[in-house]
């Protein structure tokens, strides 16, 4: 019998700045590639949520996200959507979406 091979997650950091003037401004600072990949994605909201992808004029793809909100966008999924226990996070409906795109604290949380 033969295993299946596992995909192994990506483990290095992509940025690393030694300008500690610069360190507030780096919002990729100590992610690893997938949640440096995510956090761009969430900020350009170019990501593969339906509000986009119906954007693009995918095929039969409608806006609608799965909670029966008419818009599955990131601002949406990040902030509203039921399904995600925000309990221990700073991200409540009540929260600057604009300032969780770019802080890095808030940013990291929303990616994960």
């Amino acid at each position: 019998m033969r295993q299946k091979n596992k995909v192994l997650l990506d483990k290095r950091v992509v940025a690393h700045v030694q300008d500690n003037a610069l360190k507030d401004y780096c919002l990729h600072e100590n992610l690893y590639k997938a949640e440096s990949s995510l956090a761009m994605q969430l900020r350009t909201k170019k990501i593969g949520f339906n509000a986009f992808l119906a954007r693009q004029r995918v095929p039969n793809v409608s806006p609608d996200c799965t909670c029966e909100h008419p818009d599955q966008s990131v601002k949406h999924v990040v902030l509203f959507y039921p399904d995600i226990d925000r309990s221990n996070e700073n991200l409540s409906p009540s929260s600057d979406f604009n300032l969780i795109l770019t802080n890095a604290a808030s940013l990291k949380k929303a990616v994960w």
